[in-house]
């Protein structure tokens, strides 16, 4: 992930994650699939979401945080 982000011009990032957004919003009519997206919130603060509309969006979106202590105990 970080070199999609260090090597990617901003564009494209926000090409391919609206993209990535719009196939999940795809595979919902189908009742016995369920996707996950997990993107990091700089990554989300990058998308647009006029052609989606925000409110669809948010309204699934967790935000997971972990503290240092969780991380090395991963």
């Amino acid at each position: 992930m970080d070199e999609f982000v260090s090597r990617t011009c901003i564009k494209t990032q926000r090409e391919l994650l609206e993209a990535l957004v719009a196939v999940e919003r795809e595979y919902s009519n189908y009742s016995n699939i369920e996707l996950k997206l997990f993107l990091r919130d700089d990554l989300f603060h990058q998308l647009s979401f006029d052609g989606i509309g925000y409110d669809k969006v948010i309204s699934k979106k967790i935000d997971l945080k972990w503290s240092p202590e969780n991380i090395r105990e991963f």
